[in-house]
């Protein structure tokens, strides 16, 4: 049985297949939603890496989420309605002799939620997926 957390390649064959199904989604094509990446700035991932290195974060989670409607900044900027990521460190969960099957569990810091990642389309450069 494979660990949950261990770190598995993908081949390129099957991400870039993954990526195309991903794509391929009605739903996505209709609101013309679609969103085929997300880059981060090392900036902002050796930020959380510090973070993690702490000691006091245990992981970090990502979350897909869509540009609300409503939110003017985005509008301005053509993010309105389209897809992005989510990056939030992640904490172990408190633990009692009431919850101890919590001892797995990991919970958001929703104190440290960053975005700012650059989306594609409409910034795609470099992609080969």
């Amino acid at each position: 049985m494979k660990s949950r957390n261990k770190t598995e390649r993908v081949p390129a064959s099957l991400a870039t297949a993954m990526v195309a199904v991903f794509d391929e989604s009605p739903e996505f094509s209709e609101c013309k939603s679609f969103t085929k990446a997300v880059w981060f700035p090392a900036k902002q991932i050796l930020e959380i890496a510090k973070l993690l290195e702490a000691g006091t974060h245990d992981g970090l989670r990502i979350y897909f989420a869509r540009y609300l409607q409503d939110q003017k900044t985005h509008c301005e900027t053509g993010n309105q309605g389209k897809n992005t990521l989510l990056l939030v460190p992640t904490k172990p969960a408190e633990t009692t002799a009431a919850t101890v099957q919590t001892r797995s569990r990991r919970v958001d810091d929703i104190d440290e939620i960053t975005n700012g990642g650059s989306r594609c389309p409409d910034v795609c450069g470099g992609t080969k997926l």
